[in-house]
């Protein structure tokens, strides 16, 4: 029971730290019967910084009534798309299958906090690089992207960073550290309590030499060398890294959904 209540604390906690900078991406955010609407007006077409976050426990939420609210909200800020953040996981389970009917692309996330030792170990060096270093790489990441067909979108998806910069203490890692050539990638959120290891990606042709663990365990090394007393970072249910950052000393706290749908 006791470590069931600290995963909850925990997880709390990390529903904060993601408000927080939700709210912070907002251009307006916008009070809402179910939670809030984040809307950033620089970068409308971003799923991640255009959503209905859907808050705290919601026990009498119903597919139909979610479908309409994230329709509305969605509307009310003049998006094509409809994307939603569900925090309780019992009522993104409850709606998950007929949303998939009707044509969402419904994903579970994991919450997961370094709460362990690492059991891998890498010899590869990652290192805290400039946006200019990094930059490359991102890009590199989203031009490759068969869903993104518009050079525009790619360039879009990668500048998109300068928002989160102004909304967090955003760092930016890569492995191997120049003046070697980089091929994997990732973000350091942090507040001075909590961090967040996000966006970890390996170029295609430097997978399978562990730059992956490289920049998660950098990245949590240092928010620790700091003083942040939670580290966590967010896995898809359905996808294999979660079993990565398991021997990265990551263990699950908790579960949410995203939504998404095309228009």
């Amino acid at each position: 029971m006791r470590a069931m209540a600290d995963h909850a604390a925990l997880l709390a906690r990390t529903h904060a730290f993601t408000r927080a900078i939700g709210d912070r991406i907002a251009s307006r955010p916008i009070d809402h019967l179910l939670g809030h609407v984040i809307a950033n007006d620089a970068y409308p077409a971003s799923y991640s910084m255009n959503f209905l976050r859907v808050e705290g426990p919601q026990p009498d939420l119903g597919a139909a009534r979610l479908e309409a609210a994230v329709a509305a909200a969605m509307d009310g800020i003049g998006r094509t798309h409809l994307q939603a953040i569900v925090e309780d996981h019992a009522a993104g389970a409850r709606v998950a299958a007929e949303l998939r009917d009707h044509g969402w692309e419904v994903v579970e996330l994991l919450t997961m906090a370094q709460l362990g030792s690492p059991r891998r170990t890498v010899s590869v060096q990652a290192a805290v690089v400039p946006w200019e270093v990094a930059r490359p790489l991102v890009l590199r990441n989203w031009q490759r992207d068969p869903a993104i067909t518009e050079e525009w979108d790619a360039a879009m998806l990668t500048d998109r960073r300068s928002v989160l910069a102004a909304a967090t203490h955003l760092r930016h890692l890569v492995a191997p550290v120049p003046p070697a050539e980089p091929g994997g990638y990732a973000d350091l959120y942090s507040d001075g309590r909590t961090a967040q290891v996000e966006m970890v990606n390996t170029l295609t042709e430097f997978r399978n030499q562990g730059l992956a663990s490289a920049v998660v365990l950098h990245g949590a090394r240092l928010a620790r060398d700091e003083g942040h007393d939670l580290v966590f970072l967010i896995a898809d249910a359905a996808d294999w890294p979660y079993q990565l950052y398991e021997r990265l000393g990551f263990e699950e706290i908790g579960r949410y959904w995203e939504l998404s749908k095309d228009r």
